[in-house]
């Protein structure tokens, strides 16, 4: 990014339009940063590139995503007494059990459908030979287009339902929004002439079953796409690379879809 800007200065080139470069610091899995820097530009932006490592796939939509988290609270006692406490293990595999039973039946051709998965369980106290009195479990629950986030967390507490003797209470944690953006919008297709330009065709469209920072700008109106030029790593929990000749290569193709768009 610096680059390319020290090289649009030294170069004197002369934009005609509005060219904003931010730098999103969101690590809570929420568009809050992506809306909050939007909120304080003006003129507001007519399209969003999220520069990102990508293999150079031009990631065109993706499904969301809500955080659903559940409490559970019983009763802790010693293992060797069970009847006299409330275990939230037995609260939370009930739990579980009636989340799997959801049936998700909305398909998108292209993003594929619906899930509620948890993926989060902790329970306490953790301590020898004593069973919990509370659990708290975290589901993702996958979102398509359209869908209305409140109503995805209203589904997986009526599917719950009445869980007496247990306290269990349901809520809506952080969220990103689904994001779909028309291949032929001039977004990507100034972006696929810059590609074309350097390597002679164009690139391959991708629509992510994740869910990623698009759907924040997308959602009020600005349709924006994500791509990144260099190979990266892929490893969900090793090291973060990208190659330096896909950096250098980003810059050109970066350079000559600004230029085309705003000169």
């Amino acid at each position: 990014m610096l680059t390319l800007l020290k090289a649009f200065v030294e170069a004197d080139v002369n934009l005609k339009g509005t060219l904003y470069f931010a730098v999103n610091n969101e690590g809570r899995s929420s568009h809050e940063c992506s809306w909050t820097l939007i909120e304080k530009l003006s003129p507001k932006p007519k399209f969003g590139l999220i520069v990102r490592g990508g293999g150079n796939r031009i990631s065109v939509a993706n499904r969301g995503r809500v955080d659903v988290v559940v409490h559970i609270r019983g009763k802790a006692t010693h293992s060797s007494r069970p009847e006299e406490g409330l275990s939230a293990i037995e609260g939370a595999n009930m739990v579980l059990n009636r989340i799997k039973k959801i049936k998700f039946t909305k398909i998108h051709p292209k993003l594929g459908g619906q899930h509620a998965v948890p993926y989060q369980l902790i329970f306490d106290p953790v301590a020898p030979h004593t069973l919990p009195e509370y659990a708290r479990i975290k589901v993702d629950r996958r979102l398509l287009p359209s869908d209305d986030v409140d109503e995805a967390v209203d589904e997986i507490r009526r599917a719950i339902g009445d869980m007496r003797p247990w306290e269990v209470t349901v809520e809506k944690d952080v969220f990103m929004l689904p994001s779909v953006v028309d291949p032929e919008s001039e977004i990507v297709r100034r972006l696929q002439k810059a590609i074309y330009s350097i390597d002679g065709e164009e690139a391959e469209l991708v629509y992510g079953k994740g869910t990623y920072d698009a759907g924040g700008p997308t959602s009020i109106g600005i349709p924006t796409v994500m791509w990144g030029r260099p190979d990266f790593g892929t490893s969900l929990m090793g090291d973060d690379f990208v190659t330096l000749r896909g950096v250098e290569e980003e810059v050109k193709i970066l350079g000559r879809m600004i230029i085309d768009m705003l000169s």
